[in-house]
């Protein structure tokens, strides 16, 4: 089906924020860097909907896509996620580790024997595969019996109720039915035009947004049970509005949708990078703010972006970030061989 530039769009905004996002987030938790006073609301306004974005996008591609459908069976929908899911995640997880476990100075240490545990317990950004790996299995499962409402429903409720009794034994599946809602968001919408906002709509939006983000954050309340799903719808709302205004730039839209040719491996390889550009600049005695986030914006962007355009040159380099179509290429190329 034709590529929906909207959604491209709104991935490569995602993907950016989320860069951005470990960005200050690093450079909080490195210490040793005078921040500005905003910043630490900066980030905790972030991390309320840069990733439930993801999940919605996700999830709506699902949906626009035919669902499991789409490959015929809910098994062979469900092996086609596990390869294109399970290889970048088990690639890159222990790509992280060693390299981690390696470089002194980084935030959180890692050491190479939870290799033997990637399985139930991720590593740094890559808990994302996992977890819509996951999410697609128990929709794709679910849908026998329930509609994608009901199951957006169940999940939501549970979810509330693991965030307040995390005691109760959800096993691992507490951190997964949390990502319900956004995702669930996405299956669930017919369509993003109603979300479309433009002019003083759009404006007024994002106002809203920034307004009811202030009170929660101001007052404590952020994160509660349903007041976080009404965090996450609105942020993401927000940002349709905010990328409906952004691409009435033919040149912004333009960027955008070449950041989103790239926004996965950006996403996998990001934190390389931004964590090397903390160390070195610290040990270069440089702390200034504005320095080590605008370094480190442009190098978590680019350098993962020039590490994919050689990947993609290379058949088996390519196969690590894209299995299934790396194989279709391969048999369509032995095909016009024979």
């Amino acid at each position: 089906m034709a590529r929906n530039h909207l959604v491209d769009c709104l991935k490569a905004y995602s993907c950016l924020l989320v860069v951005f996002g470990h960005v200050i987030f690093g450079i909080q938790n490195m210490g040793g860097i005078s921040q500005p006073q905003f910043a630490p609301y900066l980030k905790d306004f972030i991390w309320t909907f840069h990733v439930p974005l993801f999940m919605f996008l996700s999830g709506f591609v699902y949906r626009i896509t035919g669902e499991w459908k789409g490959k015929k069976t809910r098994w062979q929908f469900i092996l086609h996620k596990a390869v294109n899911l399970g290889v970048p995640y088990i690639v890159f997880s222990i790509l992280y580790v060693l390299i981690n476990s390696r470089i002194p100075g980084t935030n959180f240490s890692h050491s190479a024997q939870e290799l033997l545990y990637l399985w139930k317990t991720p590593v740094a950004q890559y808990w994302f595969l996992r977890t819509l790996f996951l999410l697609f299995v128990i929709y794709v499962l679910l849908s026998r019996f329930l509609s994608n409402i009901w199951i957006t429903v169940i999940l939501t409720v549970l979810s509330c109720v693991h965030l307040l009794f995390p005691e109760l034994p959800f096993l691992s599946l507490g951190n997964i039915i949390n990502w319900a809602f956004a995702f669930g968001f996405g299956v669930c919408l017919a369509s993003l035009n109603n979300l479309c906002f433009s002019g003083v709509k759009a404006a007024a939006v994002i106002a809203g947004h920034l307004a009811l983000e202030a009170v929660f954050l101001l007052t404590g309340i952020s994160g509660l049970p349903v007041i976080v799903e009404i965090e996450r719808a609105a942020g993401i709302i927000a940002s349709i509005a905010v990328v409906s205004l952004l691409v009435k730039n033919a040149n912004i839209e333009k960027f955008l949708l070449y950041i989103s040719r790239y926004s996965f491996p950006i996403y996998l390889l990001h934190t390389f990078f931004t964590a090397g550009v903390r160390i070195l600049l610290q040990k270069a005695g440089i702390h200034n703010y504005a320095l080590h986030v605008g370094i480190g914006m442009l190098l978590g962007v680019a350098l993962p972006l020039l590490i994919a355009i050689i990947m993609e040159k290379t058949v088996w380099l390519n196969f690590v970030l894209y299995p299934s179509q790396t194989l279709k290429k391969l048999k369509q190329q032995r095909a016009a061989v024979h």
